[in-house]
């Protein structure tokens, strides 16, 4: 929902016909312009990394 403070007399008084409700409408689009690479990264098998607070491995992934 789009709401707007600009003239706060004036919208009520648009209002008062349309039940309380404002009379305008909006859409808002998105279009992505941007082009997809298709490239895939990330690790095959996890990385084994130690915990310095534990002091344990862990496997850790990454993908995307």
């Amino acid at each position: 929902m789009l709401s707007t403070k600009n003239i706060p007399w004036l919208r009520r008084f648009v209002q008062i016909p349309f039940g309380g409700r404002t009379p305008f409408t909006a859409e808002v689009w998105f279009v992505n312009r941007t082009i997809p690479l298709d490239i895939m990264w990330g690790t095959a098998d996890p990385i084994q990394l130690l915990d310095p607070k534990y002091n344990v491995m862990l496997p850790i992934r990454a993908y995307g």
